[in-house]
Formats: C-alpha cells, sequence, structure tokens
C-alpha cells in the first residue's frame, strides 16, 4: 500500500489578512525625500517589485504601493507608464504623489497636464524645472479639484 503525500499548507504570510500584508509591505515604501534618487529609495523599490513578482496575492497587496509615489524621469518613461495607468483605474487612484522630471530645459507642461489627469487623486506634485540649475518646484497639499469646485461656487468658470 501506498503512504499518502502530506498535504502541504501554504506559507503562514498567505493566511494573514490583505490588509495586514499592506502594512508590512508599506514599510518597504519610501516616499520622496528630495529631488534625488537615493540608493536606499532605489533598493526598497527593487525589492517591493520583486516581492509583488512572487505570488498572485503579495502582486494584489503590494502593486497599490508601488503606484502611491510615481516618478516620471523622462518622456521616454511617461510613454513607457502612460498605457499601464490608462489600462488600470486602480493604479491611477492610487499615486497620491507625483514626482515631474525635467525633461532637458523646458517643462513639458502638455506631458504633465496630460499625466495630472489621469491621476485623481493626487495630493502632491512635485516639478524640477531646469533654468540656471535645478528648480524644485514642490505643490504639497495643493488640491487642483477643491480650486475648481471653488471657482465654480464663485461663479467663475472652471
Amino acid at each position: 500500500m501506498a503512504s499518502a503525500q502530506p498535504i502541504q499548507q501554504p506559507c503562514y504570510i498567505y493566511r494573514l489578512p490583505t490588509e495586514l500584508l499592506q502594512e508590512i509591505l508599506d514599510h518597504l515604501d519610501t516616499p520622496f525625500s528630495s529631488y534625488r534618487h537615493t540608493t536606499e529609495r532605489r533598493e526598497r523599490r527593487a525589492a517591493l517589485r520583486a516581492v509583488c513578482l512572487t505570488s498572485r496575492r503579495l502582486r494584489a497587496a503590494g502593486q497599490p504601493i508601488l503606484w502611491r509615489h510615481l516618478e516620471v524621469w523622462s518622456r521616454d518613461s511617461w510613454f513607457s507608464i502612460k498605457p499601464a495607468l490608462e489600462a488600470s483605474s486602480d493604479r491611477r487612484w492610487a499615486c497620491v504623489a507625483l514626482h515631474w522630471g525635467g525633461f532637458g530645459t523646458e517643462l513639458d507642461a502638455s506631458g504633465l497636464a496630460e499625466c495630472a489627469a489621469l491621476l485623481p487623486n493626487v495630493e502632491r506634485l512635485v516639478v524640477h524645472v531646469r533654468t540656471a540649475g535645478w528648480r524644485l518646484l514642490d505643490f504639497a497639499g495643493f488640491d487642483i479639484n477643491e480650486k475648481r469646485r471653488r471657482s465654480s461656487s464663485d461663479g467663475r468658470e472652471k
């Protein structure tokens, strides 16, 4: 008589509720600290991406954290990110902070406007402008939707 194979139990981490998994993975997220990429930020984001590739459950818990702080540093990066944003409303709503990098000496205002239109939940916008050196424009706490509501209640056009 053949012996029965023991049934493998899933890893204990998969027994945790999704909210708790997100709290754990949230420690791999680092908000923007300055206009420069830091080694620690790159390493943590790489670790979070690797965790998202391990299983569907961890991907579902970690992907909103990956999209929370979006960085666009070139036109190429914008053109690679844009289809992913257009394909998923979850990604668009997850983003609460946008870093828009300088693409040379001119601000790409049309690309920035297009990006901002796709991201309804952004609370912080940081724009890097290169004039005589780099300038950092940080619009933390600026709510464009609130401004639209106020102007419409005053009788002005949106």
